[in-house]
Parts: structure tokens; sequence; C-alpha cells
């Protein structure tokens, strides 16, 4: 798969937002298990300061050029949401073999999310708190399809629906 834009050509990016309790972590799982597809958890849970930071550039922005500063935004927090794989958006159990990737890489990415969930849980607060933003590598081909699960954007979902996001969008309602 090549990339166009910024995004992977070829690939399909579906963002998920739900409110808290309305069924989108089981809706997510259902998704997760079908072998062409990774399923992220919330990946902008870890990447918050991150977000914000590029909220309060956008606010920044937007006086000079809304335009552009919109564009801007848009396409950095969808680098977070799709391209980024933090510990916490990959290891809800069961983690699951995927078609784009081997029984190997299956069973080395599986070991890296437990080793580092260990460290994350058990070890020294400064090693801890930096294992929270791991991206975790994917050890294989890019998926066909990627769903991105969030309850914490839901403030963000009017400008996605009105079509200022450049990915596709899935809206869950209780």
């Amino acid at each position: 798969m090549t990339r166009s834009n910024g995004r992977l050509r070829g690939t399909t990016e579906v963002h998920m937002f739900g409110i808290g309790r309305s069924g989108t972590s089981w809706l997510m799982k259902i998704f997760d298990h079908h072998p062409d597809l990774l399923a992220l958890h919330e990946p902008e849970g870890p990447l918050r300061a991150e977000v914000g930071r590029l909220k309060r550039q956008y606010n920044t922005q937007r006086m000079a050029d809304e335009h552009a500063a919109r564009h801007h935004h848009h396409r950095a927090v969808r680098h977070l949401l799709f391209e980024r794989r933090p510990l916490r958006a990959v290891r809800k159990r069961p983690i699951l073999r995927k078609a784009y990737r081997s029984h190997l890489a299956h069973m080395c990415r599986t070991s890296i999310i437990y080793a580092a969930s260990g460290i994350a849980k058990f070890g020294p607060h400064r090693i801890s708190k930096a294992m929270k933003s791991y991206d975790t590598p994917d050890l294989g081909d890019y998926p066909g399809h990627i769903l991105v699960k969030s309850v914490s954007l839901m403030n963000d979902l009017e400008g996605y629906v009105q079509g200022k996001h450049p990915a596709r969008d899935a809206v869950t309602r209780p």
C-alpha cells in the first residue's frame, strides 16, 4: 500500500463516535474479529495532551486563516488517531491474529504488548508514564481497514459529521 496525501492508499478509515456506556466497546470488539480490520480503542486517550495542544494551535491559527487552520488541525488529529498505535489502543483482549500479519509477527507483537503493559503497570513511575504513549509496532503490512472508537472526542462530532474530517464517519447513538 502506498501513501497518498498522508493517507494509506487502499485503506478505509472509519471513526466510530459514541457516549459512555452505549455499547461502542462491544461493537468495536465485534468489528475487531474481522481479519482485515484493525480496531483501535480510544487511541486519543494517551495522546490527550497532544490533542489539546492541537486544539489550542487551531484556535490561534483560526484568527488568521479559518480554512487553512481547519485543514491543518483535522489532518493532525487524523494522524494521531489513525497512524499512531498507543499501547492502550491495542491491548484490549483478546488480541486477535490479523490476515495482514504473519503468525510469527502476531506472536512477537502480542509479546511486545504484554511486556509493555507489564512495564506500564508495575515499572518505575518515570518508565511507566512513558509507556502509556508508547507506539506499538504493527509488524506486518498495513491493514485494509482501520476502525477508531472514540468517546472523549464527542465534542468534535459536529465538525466530523459536516465533512470537515477526511475519514469516513460512523456515528453510534445509545
